[in-house]
């Protein structure tokens, strides 16, 4: 009989402090706010708002609304969006070590060629800045977050919003026009990042901006061109790119005194 009495008293004892536990983390989460924001219809959120446009017409909508931080579901997962380099710099870890320097194929001094052109790596950095290919990555809360007086619950999403940030006038002047001298001076931390940011950011970025000098280069001293048809119409998937693509003629410059020709 003893042993049920204490058996009983332990359980009992036992279930007030998981109780008092799990109340105490809902008055927690009930003091911390979570960030403005719309949630959409259940298990879809606003997925079919993001979707039925332009994905920056619907960032910068909420932006606009909300703040620079605010909350939504994409997808089914609850996310938290930045679009503020502070919040970038405070919740997304530092850029590791680029991992092609790994690589044997890889030259040690390839990775200067870029440095060397110094003008035509700012072309290449504008044009990453006005064609942002990534517009946001995921990244998931591992533990309950306070940033500003938001809640970001274990388990949400957070997404940097790179476009946002890249086109953002507070950070680049008049960013929807195309200025490579903008970057003579180097930009602020966490405001220029085309191929992401943190542990999972593009490997192979130094490779990505070589092949952009070689093409650049190729195409400068070997051809001339010229856009033919229609230029009109965006179409995203979910990345905005030309809805006819983009449709040129090529000439192939002649080193003899015949004039160059159609390829």
């Amino acid at each position: 009989m003893a042993v049920v009495l204490v058996y009983s008293f332990c359980c009992t004892l036992l279930w007030a402090i998981v109780l008092r536990a799990i109340k105490r983390r809902i008055q927690e989460k009930k003091r911390a706010n979570l960030p403005p924001g719309s949630m959409g219809l259940p298990y879809i959120g606003e997925t079919l708002q993001l979707y039925a446009q332009n994905p920056d017409i619907f960032f910068a909508a909420r932006r606009k609304r909300y703040g620079e931080i605010f909350k939504t579901c994409i997808l089914g997962c609850p996310c938290v969006m930045v679009a503020s380099p502070e919040a970038i710099r405070s919740l997304v870890p530092h850029i590791e070590t680029i991992a092609i320097s790994a690589l044997e194929s890889w030259s040690s001094t390839s990775g200067k060629v870029v440095n060397t052109f110094y003008e035509m790596k700012k072309v290449i950095m504008e044009s990453l800045r006005m064609a942002s290919i990534i517009s946001f990555t995921f990244r998931e809360a591992i533990q309950d977050v306070e940033y500003k007086g938001f809640l970001i619950p274990k388990g949400w999403k957070v997404l940097p919003l790179f476009r946002n940030i890249h086109h953002n006038p507070d950070y680049f002047t008049d960013p929807h026009v195309f200025n490579p001298s903008r970057f003579e001076v180097r930009p602020k931390p966490n405001t220029f990042m085309p191929f992401g940011n943190g542990v999972h950011a593009c490997p192979g970025n130094e490779v990505a901006k070589l092949e952009i000098l070689i093409l650049i280069h190729h195409l400068v001293t070997k051809f001339r061109w010229e856009v033919v048809g229609s230029a009109n119409g965006v179409q995203y998937d979910p990345f905005p790119v030309p809805q006819q693509g983009l449709q040129a003629k090529f000439w192939k410059e002649s080193t003899s005194c015949t004039a160059g020709h159609d390829i």
